[in-house]
């Protein structure tokens, strides 16, 4: 366990941005065939940007034959801090369809980088032909569902990274007039 990751809360208005702290814009990408290379800017969606007005990042992915390696830097980051990367539907709220990718965590200088190996590129998707039982693992802080919905194929084109806690605190906000 890194004791050095900040456990205070976040203020109100940072936390209804959603978990999406970067709902990193990966929106100007679009579908990208699957033997394409993929290069694009992450920058705060919204009212993140009040929260985090200095965080940027970017994103790589190498195509493979199987599989991408997808490589995700960040700076402008709180110090220290453990992030989740999100593969998600759309960039802002309500962000659609999402899954945890991986974990991404800061240096002392708020820059951090992950990789990830997998599904990045046209054929990213998420499918439930029909509803199914689904454990329920996690009570809090948001309860998981007993069963999934329905759903035809949704692509999922866009990238979201948000405290890996919600109790880690976010910067003060910068306010003019």
């Amino acid at each position: 366990m890194n004791t050095d990751i900040r456990s205070r809360s976040l203020p109100f208005y940072c936390k209804s941005a959603a978990f999406a702290a970067l709902a990193l814009l990966g929106a100007t990408v679009g579908p990208v065939e699957a033997s394409e290379d993929i290069r694009f800017e992450l920058t705060p969606a919204g009212a993140v940007r009040q929260c985090l007005p200095n965080a940027r990042g970017e994103v790589s992915v190498d195509a493979g034959d199987s599989a991408e390696l997808m490589s995700v830097k960040v700076e402008g980051l709180p110090a220290n801090t453990a992030f989740d990367v999100f593969v998600i539907q759309v960039p802002n709220l309500p962000f659609g369809l999402s899954w945890y990718q991986g974990d991404l965590t800061t240096n002392a200088k708020g820059k951090g980088k992950a990789r990830f190996v997998g599904r990045f590129n046209v054929e990213t998707f998420i499918v439930a032909p029909d509803v199914a039982p689904a454990p329920v693992v996690h009570e809090t802080p948001i309860p998981d569902a007993g069963a999934n919905p329905r759903t035809g194929p949704v692509h999922t084109y866009h990238l979201g990274l948000w405290f890996n806690s919600p109790t880690t605190p976010a910067p003060p906000v910068v306010r003019t007039p």
